[in-house]
Parts: structure tokens; C-alpha cells; sequence
């Protein structure tokens, strides 16, 4: 047959780069501190099994303190997307201004870090899936896959994000 192929490092999704949008957004009225100033992402799947990376969320080299209030705010971010579709039916400004936002890493070659899905290899023991990760985005593609330090409850959401890919691709047998 004629396939089609190219390096993993030019597959990209943009996996929860919306989330962690949402996220900082909400995260920067708290704080007020621009979004832009802010690290702070949502990783894994696209999905239930998605998490907040608390304890590599800073502004300006500061951790972010996780309080209840701040906590409460990625239920909030992760749910925003749910309520824009059950008002309209779909979605489409949040992930054109995503998709808009890697074009422009990629065409201006910027190599801006962003959480978008790429195919992991060995990326905290998890191989051969793609899940969303920090990453930094140019004209190459993918230029680096970040690997922050993670604490053991954010590798095991990771992990847990794994399995759920996994097994949505046995059950739909992808």
C-alpha cells in the first residue's frame, strides 16, 4: 500500500493547550498577574483523565501556592469547554485561537513551550502514546519535549491518562 509518514517531531495535537489557556486565565484574575506570566498547565488526555501540573505551576520563578480556591479553578477550566458546547452546540474560537497560536510558533519560529500532544517515548516510563506534554513548538516542529519534575500523584495521573488512550483505542480497535 502507499503510506504516508512523518518524524514524530511533526505530529502535533493540540491536545490541552485549551485547557491550560482556560486555566491560566482564570488563574491570573486570583493572582492578577498576567496569563501570559504565568506557567501552569494541564497535561495528559484530552479528557476525564487530565490534570493540573501543580507542582510546576510559577509566576515569575514563584511556585503557585495550591490553595482550595485555586484548586477549584481547574474543575472550572476543565468544565468551561462543556458549557460553551452545551450552549452552542460546538466549539470553535478557543481551539482556532490554539491552533492560530502553534501556526505562528511554527511559521515565525518562536519556540514557544505550549502542552500539546506528541507521541511519547520513554517520558515518565510512558512510551509509544501520545499525550499532551509541555513542549516547544518552531519551525521543525516539535524542537523539544520539556520533562519537568513531576511529583509521584502527577506520574501516576500521567500514567493514568495513558491507560485511558489506550484503552479508547482497544475499544474503538484503532
Amino acid at each position: 500500500g502507499n503510506t504516508f509518514s512523518l518524524p514524530w517531531q511533526r505530529v502535533i495535537g493540540t491536545g490541552t493547550a485549551i485547557d491550560s489557556a482556560r486555566y491560566r486565565w482564570l488563574l491570573s484574575r486570583k493572582l492578577e498577574i498576567h496569563p501570559q506570566d504565568l506557567r501552569a498547565y494541564i497535561l495528559g488526555e484530552h479528557g476525564d483523565a487530565q490534570f493540573a501540573a501543580h507542582s510546576i505551576a510559577q509566576a515569575g520563578g514563584e511556585k503557585i501556592a495550591q490553595t482550595p480556591e485555586l484548586l477549584a479553578l481547574v474543575d472550572e477550566a476543565v468544565g468551561s469547554g462543556m458549557a460553551v458546547y452545551r450552549a452552542k452546540g460546538y466549539t470553535n474560537f478557543a481551539i482556532g485561537n490554539a491552533v492560530a497560536m502553534m501556526v505562528e510558533s511554527i511559521a515565525h519560529d518562536l519556540r514557544k513551550t505550549m502542552p500539546l500532544s506528541v507521541k511519547l517515548d520513554d517520558y515518565c516510563g510512558i512510551s509509544d502514546i501520545c499525550l499532551s506534554v509541555p513542549v516547544v513548538l518552531g519551525r521543525q516542529g516539535i524542537t523539544r519535549v520539556l520533562r519537568p519534575d513531576f511529583n509521584q500523584e502527577e506520574r501516576a495521573a500521567l500514567k493514568a491518562s495513558a491507560d485511558a488512550v489506550r484503552a479508547s483505542m482497544a475499544f474503538c480497535n484503532c
